[in-house]
């Protein structure tokens, strides 16, 4: 079923931020409780699942801009 929906995500260090409109390249996500926390806002009650890190590593590939740390000197 397809809703044609589209996630809003600004996580560029996310392995699945599309970051030319800044959605989300899944169909969906897994929205999982945070714990230890005492305040009541969304951010610190709720955390993708779905996050998958690969840091700066997302920028400079998907966006051409080489290694912006000097990581991979050759």
């Amino acid at each position: 079923m397809s809703y044609h929906q589209k996630i809003e995500c600004n996580v560029s260090s996310c392995a699945h931020n599309c970051l030319e409109d800044c959605t989300c390249r899944l169909d969906r996500i897994m929205v999982k409780p945070c714990t230890n926390t005492n305040s009541r806002t969304p951010e610190s009650q709720t955390a993708c699942g779905s996050y998958f890190y690969v840091g700066e590593m997302n920028v400079a590939e998907r966006l051409g801009l080489g290694d912006p740390v000097g990581r991979n000197q050759r």
